[in-house]
């Protein structure tokens, strides 16, 4: 299914620029809807932050007053991008006072087909938009596509790398892709395994993978590469760079929470260390 309907959600003035720009250039291409999507915090997380007893009326209005100005701001970056555009645009604010901004972004998302979310980036404490994130990549009901922070290519989609590993999340990963798939320049399916061996793909279910998606008409190059770092995550970055891809489709989450806690993340991995876009699905 084409993405003819795409959020992208704002929250930072600074960062807005180049999310905007690479949301706009998204829609373009893609002859899509495009709509910004700021929600304001609901005033309970700032109760929690300073207590109860100092939370007055006045400081309610300061709260609010500050959420406004940047909702402001963001409108007008978002109406300076989208303006004259050749794709329709639509500013949409969700004033919002007892619900997690996570909700209402999910309540949001299932009138999309994509969700575009910026990612702070190389952080070492997990911020509240890490958070929303990682929630997102596992609840959200459309795609997700994570954009880094200060993200400028050129092209959006032009030259994707598959990270498969031949389990439910990466094939629905496949589907939520299509789009861009379809569109792509160069496609590769790659997959980090124990042990590089050549003769991999010469009886496997990759072979009839790449059959399938030939009948979508896309045209796949299957490799794979030995995870010498025993961090799949940073064999398959480093493999996206030396190809030259501009964007990582990969499933999130594919093994068990708590093992995700005891052994690490791939999606984690990536979520803070990648260059690139990442389009996502659980």
């Amino acid at each position: 299914m084409p993405y003819h309907t795409i959020a992208v959600h704002l929250d930072d003035v600074d960062k807005a620029p180049d999310l905007l720009t690479f949301a706009s250039k998204l829609a373009d291409e893609h002859n899509s809807h495009l709509i910004g999507l700021f929600i304001m915090h609901p005033l309970e997380i700032y109760v929690a932050r300073i207590s109860e007893a100092s939370f007055s009326n006045n400081l309610s209005d300061i709260i609010n007053k500050d959420q406004l100005e940047k909702m402001s701001k963001l409108k007008t970056l978002f109406d300076k991008q989208t303006n004259n555009q050749n794709f329709e645009s639509e500013w949409r604010f969700i004033e919002n006072k007892n619900d997690s901004v996570f909700d209402v972004l999910m309540k949001q998302a299932t009138t999309t087909d994509l969700l575009v979310l910026g990612n702070d980036g190389q952080t070492k404490k997990k911020s509240e938009n890490d958070i929303l994130i990682e929630k997102a990549l596992l609840d959200s009901p459309v795609p997700t596509l994570v954009v880094p922070d200060g993200f400028q290519g050129q092209t959006v989609g032009h030259n994707v790398i598959i990270g498969w590993d031949a389990t439910a999340v990466s094939r629905r990963a496949i589907t939520a892709a299509m789009p861009f798939l379809k569109s792509a320049d160069n496609t590769w399916l790659h997959r980090v395994t124990d042990e590089k061996n050549e003769d991999h793909f010469q009886h496997s279910v990759e072979i009839d993978l790449a059959s399938m998606l030939a009948r979508h008409e896309i045209n796949v190059e299957l490799s794979n590469s030995k995870n010498s770092s025993h961090i799949a995550g940073n064999s398959l970055l480093e493999e996206a760079r030396l190809r030259g891809a501009d964007m990582l489709v990969t499933g999130a989450f594919g093994h068990p929470r708590i093992r995700n806690v005891i052994l690490g993340s791939t999606t984690r991995y990536l979520l803070d260390h990648s260059a690139l876009p990442l389009l996502m699905t659980h």
